[in-house]
């Protein structure tokens, strides 16, 4: 059958508008943000949040056309989010487990996974509590249970039950403490959940015989003005050395951190899920990056690249 030229013309340019608005619609759905511009959702453990807040807030000044929109949760809920394309960037304080790793295997993409930093897991006490030094086998002794009164780790202390307190169930903190301090994957019958790191501060501060295990970073000595009003208000415990000719108790800073003095410590890690250059990856990169490390290294916690400083003052100074 013969088409008559007027109405194939009108069928060639329904033709092109399909095709138009289907171009359309797809550059719709397509991410526009770049290394260095758009918007975009990230996950962050909670423990880290104020590393994190003020990264974000110095790659968005470097960055004006970068908006970056952080969620702090529980490891586990942060790592739901980037399985379930709800954020492309993740930090967290491990990598990513194998079935984790399948999950991006079988849609055949390889996540970036790098370090950035060492974190310190550290043990507050109410600044009425005399007992700032703890050896480690006390620490494990506390964290499993096996001693609940404060006379069982001080025979003179005046105070009574020990009551633990950590953020949440589903914390990264609970799974340290399960997995490389008491060893037993329980946690005894005297822990508390208070939620987050500052409820934790809040709880140890007005409950005299409470152990608070929370991040370093937020107790930290540096520009963080709400890390610096907690450390006001509790005491960080000393730890004592594995090293049994070492009978010094190590506090978490920095210098004891890069020495792996201080005994409880680990890594973190921002992780990519974005299969294309974006925002993402920009965000990543600058993590990584010296001048992300800096801000790293002024939170209180050991960058993994960039050195610490450590001045040894001579005698008259």
């Amino acid at each position: 059958m013969n088409i008559s030229q007027p109405v194939a013309h009108c069928l060639y340019l329904l033709a092109v508008i399909i095709l138009l608005a289907s171009c359309n619609r797809n550059s719709k759905n397509s991410p526009t943000d770049t290394p260095t511009s758009g918007e975009i959702s990230i996950s962050a453990d909670e423990t880290f949040e104020p590393i994190i807040r003020n990264v974000i807030t110095n790659f968005q000044r470097v960055y004006t056309n970068a908006k970056i929109i952080a969620s702090y949760k529980a490891e586990t809920e942060v790592i739901n989010d980037l399985l379930n394309d709800k954020s492309r960037v993740i930090v967290i304080a491990r990598p990513l487990n194998s079935d984790e790793m399948n999950y991006f295997h079988q849609r055949q993409f390889e996540p970036r996974q790098n370090k950035i930093a060492t974190d310190a897991v550290c043990f507050i006490i109410n600044t009425n509590n005399p007992d700032t030094n703890l050896s480690q086998s006390k620490v494990r002794d506390i964290m499993s249970g096996k001693q609940r009164l404060w006379s069982e780790i001080d025979p003179n202390s005046s105070l009574k039950d020990i009551s633990i307190v950590f953020d949440n169930n589903s914390s990264s903190i609970v799974r340290y403490i399960k997995d490389s301090i008491n060893g037993s994957g329980q946690l005894p019958l005297n822990t508390y959940a208070a939620a987050s790191n500052a409820a934790v501060v809040d709880y140890v501060e007005k409950n005299p015989a409470a152990i608070g295990v929370i991040g370093v970073n937020w107790i930290s000595q540096g520009d963080d003005s709400i890390a610096n009003n907690f450390l006001r208000r509790i005491k960080p415990v000393a730890i004592g050395s594995a090293n049994p000719s070492d009978t010094n108790f190590y506090k978490p800073f920095q210098y004891y951190i890069m020495q792996h003095q201080y005994p409880f410590l680990r890594d973190v890690y921002v992780i990519s899920g974005e299969p294309r250059m974006g925002l993402g990856t920009g965000f990543a990169s600058y993590l990584a990056s010296d001048e992300g490390q800096r801000i790293i290294l002024r939170s209180g916690l050991m960058p993994a690249t960039q050195p610490v400083r450590v001045i040894e003052l001579r005698k008259g100074f």
